[in-house]
């Protein structure tokens, strides 16, 4: 028996580069889970370990497997010790103001009613304060209008230190601002006044605040082509900012299944990328004497590279659209070496790239969510490849048929991602949209055919003037997606309230579906058991009739 199971194990040696990746996220998890910040020799003394281990062995086997996946958890641990070391910045402890702080504008955010401005290399008075934080984010009204990246204002305001979750185990904002090395924020009722208009100082902060101006420049283009609630969705897919978003609307994307649409992701990226990609390589076709000496696959591979780059730059670079332009990446770079695109190595590479330039992603909802789906979506397609049956047997193209394979298509990818991210909304939500797949089938077509061809064109167009035309035709693809959250919220039944869930059962369940995903065999399917049991979980618990916390300290 033990033979068997170690010759099983060996039998999914091509696939050990995807369980270090694993291990990689273990050690992250397990750092971030940790009551307090472990010593510094902890990480290092799993590399070390397991390097030892590794060179005494000298072959590959089980025992040399499982030294390199301590390795990589040994790595994962001190990846995200770096991480924490290199932002760790000053916190506020305690309130204090009004008074007045000056600093550079590096964000800028509108909300209905308000205006949020980060502030940095900030500078106040006040007693009491011996270490200053070096970002602040302040809360403005909106009717005293927003500064310009790049601004140095005065704002009269209360300042206070970052909230700590509501509940144990709860949503971890400090943790969050801490990675955005903010360390206070605050609000104020007065107008702010300018000190400094933005000027270049460096090359590195020139290029910052002229990206961040143009972001703004390109959302004020789209608000004055699309009023109302759809140009606030139009702005959210073109730059990323969703602050305009009205908070009922946001509710209603949330409570249908559609609220991925609002976050640049993969989606939005794949989109380009593949519609730059097919537009260059068909394009350059066209002229004989270019195709018959150039690669079009590669140089068009280049073009699509270039766009994504452009889009994650005037997105804002959240965690979101810097994962999606990295998994587009690693695909685009298959190309280039004429590797196959899609596969789940290169889900792996992704995600190893992603979680050693932001290891805290590991632990959001973002990250663990998108990774899944897509990894879940490779692998079943990589199991059950599609014929293009969207073809006769005489190799016409036909429509009915290939209508059928878009909408079987789209059905079966929302089933998988949804029903595997499902999982994870209600340990981080505690709440599921019961009609998630409904919503999606008939807003997939609309986001992918409609919606995002226009705005690319529109967004191409821009710098002549001619753009217009076709940001009406995307607020109209828009407005119709508006109304179908609007609508499916409306049902009745249309989100299922979870109670809290266990991290450790979640755990479990994250590595049973890894395991579904990654195994080959039968045996994959023993991964589903810690899923079963997350599932009954929640129902199962009694949750604590009240909370007690203590305060300060």
């Amino acid at each position: 028996m033990l033979r068997s199971i170690v010759d099983e194990f060996i039998s999914q040696a091509d696939r050990a580069f995807l369980w270090l990746a694993v291990a990689f996220a273990a050690g992250i998890a397990v750092f971030f889970t940790w009551p307090s910040d472990p010593p510094s020799w902890f990480g290092p003394f799993f590399v070390a370990t397991a390097i030892g281990g590794v060179l005494l062995r000298r072959r590959l086997d089980l025992i040399t497997g499982c030294a390199l996946a301590v390795l990589a958890f040994g790595m994962g641990i001190s990846a995200a010790q770096v991480r924490v070391d290199a932002v760790r910045a000053p916190v506020l402890e305690h309130e204090i103001g009004p008074l007045d702080v000056a600093g550079f504008a590096t964000e800028v955010e509108r909300e209905p009613g308000r205006i949020r401005v980060i502030l940095e290399r900030a500078r106040f008075e006040a007693e009491g304060v011996s270490r200053k934080p070096a970002r602040i984010r302040l809360s403005l009204p909106a009717k005293h209008g927003a500064p310009r990246v790049g601004d140095r204002i005065v704002v009269r305001a209360v300042l206070r230190p970052p909230e700590r979750p509501v509940v144990p185990g709860g949503f971890e904002y400090q943790r969050f601002l801490f990675f955005e090395r903010i360390g206070a924020l605050g609000y104020s009722l007065q107008p702010w006044q300018l000190r400094k208009p933005a000027r270049d100082e460096g090359m590195l902060n020139g290029a910052r605040e002229g990206l961040e101006n143009l972001r703004r420049d390109i959302s004020d283009r789209i608000l004055a082509a699309v009023p109302g609630d759809a140009g606030a969705v139009a702005v959210a897919l073109v730059t990323g900012e969703q602050s305009l978003i009205p908070e009922p609307l946001q509710e209603s994307y949330r409570v249908s299944g559609l609220a991925h649409l609002l976050s640049i992701s993969g989606v939005h990226m794949s989109l380009l990328a593949a519609a730059v990609f097919v537009l260059v390589r068909r394009s350059l076709a066209l002229w004989p004497y270019v195709a018959l000496r150039v690669d079009l696959k590669k140089l068009a591979a280049w073009a699509a590279l270039a766009a994504a780059t452009f889009y994650v730059l005037i997105s804002g670079m959240s965690v979101p659209a810097v994962r999606a332009y990295i998994m587009v990446a690693v695909v685009i770079a298959a190309i280039f070496f004429d590797r196959r695109a899609v596969s789940l190595r290169s889900v792996g590479l992704a995600a190893l790239a992603l979680m050693a330039l932001y290891p805290e992603a590991v632990v959001g909802p973002s990250f663990q969510m998108s990774f899944m789906a897509v990894l879940a979506l490779v692998a079943l397609y990589e199991h059950y490849h599609l014929r293009p049956i969207w073809r006769g047997i005489d190799g016409e193209f036909r429509l009915g048929r290939a209508v059928a394979v878009y909408v079987i298509g789209l059905i079966a990818t929302d089933l998988v991602a949804g029903s595997i991210t499902s999982l994870f909304a209600a340990y981080h939500f505690n709440r599921l949209p019961a009609y998630s797949l409904a919503a999606n089938v008939l807003a997939a077509p609309l986001t992918g055919l409609w919606v995002m061809p226009a705005g690319l064109i529109a967004l191409a167009l821009m710098p002549f003037g001619l753009d217009g035309p076709f940001l009406t035709l995307m607020g109209k693809g828009v407005k119709a997606i508006n109304n179908l959250a609007i609508t499916v919220a409306d049902w009745p039944g249309a989100q299922v309230h979870v109670p809290p869930m266990s991290p450790v059962v979640m755990s479990g369940a994250a590595f049973g579906l890894v395991m579904v995903c990654l195994w080959r065999g039968r045996l994959r399917w023993v991964g589903m058991l810690p899923v079963i049991a997350a599932m009954a979980q929640p129902w199962l618990a009694t949750p604590p009739e009240f909370w007690s916390m203590r305060v300060g300290g």
